[in-house]
């Protein structure tokens, strides 16, 4: 029977110390889930685990981008469009607050899978 420390150890969960994320590292490459401690950065956490194992411990690869790098590119799109006489209009601030929730919820799913349920 092997001994508990030559099984291979699942990565843990962790607190990104300077953005209070929750961060596990599989494969090399730091995954960010959300904020440290909720159930939301905990059932991603188990999902990305899952994949890793169920895959051999290494992550299929993944084409297209996420809903985070889209809503950056659409921040960026915001600035400059929502202005009036060279100043930004209200309507910036609610694109901002609606970026900010979508990243906290949705930021590591790719655009083509994200949609209504």
């Amino acid at each position: 029977m092997p001994s508990p420390s030559s099984t291979p150890r699942v990565p843990s969960y962790r607190r990104h110390k300077p953005s209070g994320q929750a961060v596990v590292t599989l494969a090399g490459k730091d995954h960010y889930l959300g904020r440290y401690g909720t159930r939301a950065s905990r059932a991603e956490y188990d999902r990305l685990t899952g994949e890793w194992l169920a895959g051999g411990r290494c992550l299929a690869p993944e084409d297209g981008i996420t809903v985070a790098e889209l809503a950056r590119a659409h921040w960026y799109f915001a600035k400059g469009y929502y202005r009036k006489d060279g100043q930004p209009t209200g309507s910036l601030d609610r694109v901002k607050t609606a970026l900010r929730i979508l990243r906290e919820r949705y930021a590591h799913t790719l655009v083509a899978r994200f949609g209504p349920l």
